[in-house]
């Protein structure tokens, strides 16, 4: 089924808009309707109505809610002259953010336009006012389109160290949207950088956030892009029984999710299942640093000819490098655990590389041991919220 295209207005522009209408500002019930025409389709209705409105606003939200139709619809000249009389009005008023949200919006127009030197001046500009207000959801836009403007120059180094900037500020301050925006342009520059793969990856983690955050329109757009890209021939690590790894993608989460919520494994393991939510921002926390500069976790899906039937980690536990694994328990047996968690040690060069288990897990305790992993303490653990009261046990490869 076709997923309904964005509206040209966004529900908080057009909220915006309908409180200057409750409060009877000049103009504000026709740009309103004019604004509703517009997300029903009557595109060319619209326009007409905006162009007879907007010569006669001064309200910032109506002016804003007119950048973004003409923009959005390819207007720039109007989009322009009625985001320079917002900037106008906002200085006047001498309202820093809205300063702040115009000089974004006509580096943007300045980008479409091919004026790259201006709309670096202004995107910079917006940043210094959001550092200042400590603004971090404006500082991460603005480091943002600073970073469209360096890839329109193809200088996509520092395009691609100032998205992983913004990408660090979306994830903390939790806004979604962003995120799966970042993850976006990433993979675009990965794409015009000549690596294929990882842009793939890269969007197919936009696209999961991007339904996540409602926006099904630009999830369409970026798992065509991802489609375009064809899988490799050969898988990294790929070892003779078939086992191999793979970096973890959010489209991997609800398999993961069901994996760790299955009442024998977590009976064997000690431990107790997370809910679907702490899951999910537990993971799309770790799944937005791609590097891991930021969380220090290197995530891994466990595929056995193909299909995901497990994962293995490392992440830092009380100040050390710690590796888990969790295999699906229909492929409990297989010496799968044995070769993924192999696998990893190849890969990672990390020393020394400790793991907990509990005392009763003997399967886990001989992967571990199997892998050169030694005993270095056994201790009672009482209970918390996501283990049960059991024996673990320690254990480190140096």
């Amino acid at each position: 089924m076709n997923q309904p295209a964005k509206p040209l207005i966004d529900a908080w522009t057009l909220e915006q808009a309908q409180a200057a209408a409750a409060a009877d500002v000049p103009e504000s019930a026709a740009v309103v309707e004019a604004a509703l025409a517009a997300n029903a389709g009557r595109v060319e209705a619209a326009a007409s109505a905006l162009r007879l409105a907007m010569p006669r606003c001064e309200d910032i939200r109506l002016l804003f809610l007119g950048f973004q139709f003409f923009f959005r619809t390819g207007d720039h000249a109007t989009a322009e002259t009625l985001t320079q009389r917002r900037l106008e009005i906002a200085e006047r008023a001498g309202e820093t953010e809205h300063v702040a949200r115009a000089c974004t919006n006509l580096g943007l127009i300045h980008l479409a336009t091919g004026r790259l030197d201006s709309a670096h001046s202004l995107c910079d500009r917006a940043l210094t006012i959001d550092q200042r207000l400590g603004n971090q959801q404006g500082v991460a836009r603005d480091l943002g389109n600073l970073a469209n403007v360096y890839e329109a120059r193809k200088e996509f180094d520092t395009a691609e160290r100032l998205n992983h900037r913004s990408l660090a500020i979306a994830r903390e301050i939790g806004d979604v949207g962003m995120n799966a925006g970042k993850l976006a342009n990433l993979g675009d520059i990965a794409a015009a950088t000549g690596r294929p793969e990882l842009a793939r990856d890269l969007w197919s983690e936009a696209a999961a956030l991007f339904e996540l955050a409602g926006d099904h329109a630009a999830a369409a757009t970026f798992r065509s892009r991802e489609r375009m890209i064809p899988q490799p021939a050969s898988v990294p690590h790929r070892a003779p029984d078939e086992i191999s790894l793979r970096r973890t993608r959010h489209t991997d989460l609800p398999l993961l999710f069901s994996f760790e919520t299955d009442r024998a494994a977590n009976d064997l393991v000690g431990t107790k299942p997370r809910d679907w939510q702490s899951f999910q921002l537990r993971w799309m926390t770790i799944l937005s640093d791609h590097d891991g500069t930021v969380t220090g976790v290197v995530p891994r899906v466990i595929e056995a000819a193909g299909v995901v039937v497990g994962s293995v980690n490392v992440s830092p536990h009380e100040g050390r490098d710690s590796l888990g694994y969790w295999i699906s328990r229909e492929y409990w047996g297989r010496g799968i655990a044995t070769r993924a968690v192999a696998l990893m040690l190849e890969e990672l060069a990390r020393r020394p590389l400790y793991a907990t288990a509990a005392a009763h897990n003997l399967p886990s305790l001989r992967v571990l041991q199997k892998n050169g992993f030694e005993v270095i303490d056994r201790a009672f653990s009482p209970p918390t919220s996501r283990t049960v009261e059991r024996e673990t046990v320690t254990l480190v490869l140096r």
